[in-house]
């Protein structure tokens, strides 16, 4: 079964070819359509830019048919955070958009014939949510039913974004918190000779001087001579 998906009119998104690179012009709103291979129309991604899924191993949103779901008549609809992105970052991601989403995927449920949605949370922190599109009467029938569920999760897109952001924010505030402690003999072992960097510690902060001793008017011996 093979799906093309073409945001309604009154969005402001726009499709995407596939592609395996990242695109040159980068925009958060479009949306990007790929199909993976060696099974094109098996499964089929959809994306924005920031979600990181140009290798089809970001944040998407994914449908596939395979033999499996093709004997048990379902289609496969979930969305999936893969290794595209670090585990640290999952391990923040899949949580906070499960605890934001859980509500609405219970009231998608309520209609039966086309599935039931549950929170899918993996071990690998990759999987989110995920729902078995029984098949319809007709080959349409079915790509209607598999379209209506992805559509579903794209209204979750404003989310996903915002949840991304926050994680990324997240891992800066730690990264420009978090502190290294040095020993006096690490340090000292940083003299500025042979090549090595020069560090000094300057009110408590190891700090790298070796640029700075370069134009310093006393040279680096005046530097070393001081305690």
């Amino acid at each position: 079964i093979s799906i093309s998906i073409t945001p309604n009119s009154s969005s402001s998104s726009s499709s995407s070819s596939s592609s395996s690179s990242s695109p040159s012009s980068p925009d958060a709103g479009i949306w990007e359509v790929r199909q993976e291979k060696p099974h094109p129309g098996a499964y089929l991604h959809v994306s924005r830019f920031n979600w990181r899924d140009y290798n089809m191993n970001g944040i998407h949103l994914e449908a596939y048919v395979l033999n499996k779901q093709i004997q048990a008549k379902e289609a496969v609809v979930a969305l999936h955070c893969e290794s595209g992105w670090p585990l640290e970052f999952r391990q923040k991601f899949v949580p906070q958009i499960s605890e934001r989403i859980h509500g609405r995927l219970e009231g998608w449920s309520c209609y039966r014939e086309y599935g039931t949605w549950k929170l899918h949370v993996s071990k690998e922190m990759m999987s989110v949510c995920e729902v078995r599109v029984p098949f319809g009467a007709s080959p349409d029938e079915t790509m209607e039913r598999i379209e209506r569920q992805l559509r579903r999760l794209m209204t979750l897109s404003a989310d996903i974004d915002d949840v991304i952001a926050n994680c990324l924010h997240d891992e800066a505030e730690q990264e420009n918190t978090s502190s290294l402690i040095l020993t006096k003999e690490q340090v000292r072992k940083n003299d500025g000779l042979e090549d090595r960097p020069l560090w000094a510690v300057i009110d408590g902060y190891v700090t790298d001087c070796t640029e700075f001793a370069k134009f310093h008017p006393g040279g680096l011996g005046k530097i070393l001579a001081t305690d």
